[in-house]
């Protein structure tokens, strides 16, 4: 390999002093007579690929857009003897591009089932500490802050532990915590 030129894997060489030596590149491609179809259907997987990702179809748009790659690969240069697409190159994108599918949408599904963390939704089932009697009114500490609480049936002590189980704007309904 010389100063001049480096190889890359397409099969044609970039001149690192010439960026125009690029556009005559693509010149020649244009000399390779790809079927339309195949190249509307590869441009239709991307546009699937894309809406997935700005919207919730649980997997429907990439499944669509993986077939419409795959078929538009095969059938990209049907028509033009003697070149064709490695079906190995066709396998291993795919697989690729499956994989990352199924890992975000699985990710995305994950993310939807767990349990609230923030807000008065996330408080729900999370133990406060009693800093005065509920009988059945009182205070309590929970996530750091003193929080007005009402106890639902009994009476709580200074120090125990209760479970939130529902927060009403700044005030909180706890339950004794059960002994195991």
């Amino acid at each position: 390999m010389d100063d001049f030129s480096s190889s890359v894997s397409l099969g044609f060489s970039l001149c690192r002093h010439s960026p125009f030596h690029i556009f005559g590149q693509l010149y020649l491609f244009s000399f390779y007579h790809a079927y339309w179809g195949g190249i509307a259907l590869i441009l239709l997987a991307i546009g699937l690929f894309v809406a997935e990702y700005f919207t919730t179809s649980f997997g429907l748009f990439t499944t669509g857009g993986i077939i419409s790659l795959v078929v538009g690969s095969l059938i990209l240069f049907s028509y033009s003897p003697g070149i064709e697409v490695n079906r190995g190159l066709i396998a291993g994108v795919t697989a690729a591009i499956a994989a990352f599918g199924i890992f975000v949408i699985g990710a995305i599904i994950r993310g939807q089932r767990r349990r609230k963390a923030t807000g008065p939704e996330g408080m729900v089932g999370r133990l406060a500490i009693a800093k005065t009697p509920l009988d059945p009114t009182g205070t309590v500490l929970a996530e750091g802050e003193l929080w007005t609480a009402t106890v639902e049936g009994g009476k709580i002590e200074p120090r125990e532990e209760v479970i939130i189980t529902k927060v009403e704007e700044l005030k909180l309904r706890v339950t004794k915590k059960s002994k195991e």
